[in-house]
């Protein structure tokens, strides 16, 4: 019941703001659709112009300029001693080529020299290609300076613009920057004020009577031509003119060089008139925006139920998809896990077929070493058995030599002994044989004297053959002796 009545209360209220008719000066924003915090901001009153820098890289300029809202862009080119904006020269051609009116800024910097930074704005924006007046954006939160100082380095910086691109420059600075760090004296500046308050109907009020030239209302603006980047899809920085303030106001041959507080006087006076009417006319085309803007709204109403429904549908199928892809990431992961431990275990197994394997090869290893081994103690008792009886024969062979020399030696000396006494009957029989040999001859002699007398060679010769025939049978005997005896010490 409480939640009807809260619902119930809050149709009241839309409708009683419906039909209030509210004069609001405020370029109201109205959320459709979503952006980074869950909304997604689009104008529907008009809008004077963008700044945009390299994070409006894919903006399509020829679809920026097909709405006649856009008057002018500033775009950024430097900051600080040394860096140039990406994008400057693609958005500064682009802006040009369709003819939007064009300024660029530099983005201020305490870290580095006034005469630096401007080095560096200077080489890269030319002021042949400027239509608008060169701003300055002074918004770092200054650590290590004073007050004074900021003051006297942005000062500096404004004297080297008018110096060098003849005109007076635009200073863009936040509502508590410029009380907290500015003095009266920058209250003649011309002002780029960037305010995103809640409250609709409050615009910037600045201290010391200082006036808005330009106010940026959002950062979340989105118009056709922008494609954003991942974070602020399609958003661009939208801003509006003051009342009585028109581009012709910025153009830098509207702004030439104020000298004195009196030709200041002069040109604010001289302006007065002029400034009223367009004041009159800005006045009418508010109040044009802001009917059409009641009458947009009133139709958004009508259709806010079917964009709640349509976003509740997208939040059901985004949810459907998260679901989808988290259950594909599940079964990812699962499969993920099971390849992992398959993996695991075929690496298991392999070790351990490798360690068996090893220990098989090393068991092998073992056992062939100790064959190895018992084959080798084996030879090596077998060697030194055989060494020990070829060492027994060897032996024996020798006590057998040396028998068979002692045997030998005992046959020699009794082969002496024969051949002596051989010798000794072979003398006797030579001697007899000679004694007879004697006889005979001397029969002979005996009988052939009475022949016929031999010659006394014939006598020598005789007697030598007789001794030569004893001696060789002599010899013979004992050789066969000899080779008897030797078959007999054989036999033994």
């Amino acid at each position: 019941m409480m939640r009807l009545r809260h619902i119930i209360l809050a149709l009241v209220c839309l409708a009683t703001l419906c039909a209030s008719g509210l004069d609001r000066r405020i370029k109201k924003l109205t959320p459709i659709g979503a952006d980074r915090s869950g909304r997604t901001w689009e104008s529907h009153l008009p809008y004077d112009g963008i700044d945009v820098a390299r994070y409006q890289k894919g903006a399509d300029w020829a679809k920026i300029a097909a709405d006649k809202n856009i008057k002018y862009a500033y775009i950024k080119a430097t900051e600080g001693a040394k860096r140039v904006d990406e994008c400057y020269t693609y958005h500064l051609n682009g802006a040009r080529k369709h003819h939007i009116k064009v300024g660029s800024y530099h983005f201020f910097s305490m870290k580095s020299s006034v005469t630096a930074q401007f080095a560096n704005f200077k080489r890269t924006v030319h002021k042949d290609k400027q239509d608008l007046i060169p701003m300055i954006d002074v918004e770092l939160k200054v650590v290590g300076f004073t007050r004074k100082q900021l003051q006297d380095s942005v000062k500096a910086f404004a004297d080297l613009i008018r110096e060098h691109y003849g005109c007076e420059p635009l200073i863009y600075v936040g509502m508590s920057y410029f009380t907290e760090n500015f003095d009266k004296s920058f209250a003649d500046y011309k002002l780029f004020i960037p305010r995103y308050s809640g409250n609709d109907d409050v615009e910037p009020v600045l201290a010391y009577g200082a006036k808005w030239t330009i106010w940026q209302f959002t950062q979340e603006g989105r118009i056709p031509g922008i494609d954003g980047i991942p974070g602020i899809e399609g958003n661009v920085d939208l801003s509006c003119l003051n009342d009585g303030v028109t581009v012709n106001d910025l153009l830098i041959k509207n702004n030439p060089v104020r000298n004195t507080k009196r030709q200041k006087k002069e040109e604010a006076k001289a302006g007065e008139e002029p400034k009223k009417e367009v004041q009159a006319s800005a006045q009418e085309r508010r109040e044009e925006a802001r009917e059409k803007s009641e009458r947009e709204k009133i139709e958004r109403f009508k259709h806010e139920k079917a964009e709640r429904e349509k976003a509740e549908r997208a939040e059901r199928d985004e949810k459907a998809e998260k679901e989808k892809a988290k259950a594909e990431k599940e079964a990812r992961q699962k499969t993920e896990r099971e390849l992992k431990a398959a993996k695991q275990k075929a690496e298991k197994e392999k070790k351990e077929r490798e360690k068996a394997e090893k220990e098989k090869a090393e068991k092998a290893q073992k056992e062939r070493e100790k064959a190895e081994k018992e084959k080798a103690e084996k030879e090596k008792k077998e060697r030194e058995k055989a060494e020990k009886e070829k060492k027994e024969r060897e032996k024996a062979e020798k006590e057998k030599a040396r028998k068979q020399k002692a045997e030998q030696q005992r046959a020699e000396r009794d082969d002496d002994d024969d051949d002596d006494e051989s010798d000794k009957a072979t003398a006797a029989t030579a001697t007899a044989a000679a004694n007879s040999a004697k006889a005979k001859v001397t029969t002979t002699k005996a009988k052939t004297k009475k022949a016929k007398q031999p010659s006394t060679r014939d006598k020598q010769r005789a007697a030598a053959r007789n001794a030569k025939t004893a001696k060789k049978s002599a010899k013979s005997s004992g050789t066969k002796r000899k080779t008897n005896k030797s078959s007999a010490d054989n036999d033994d």
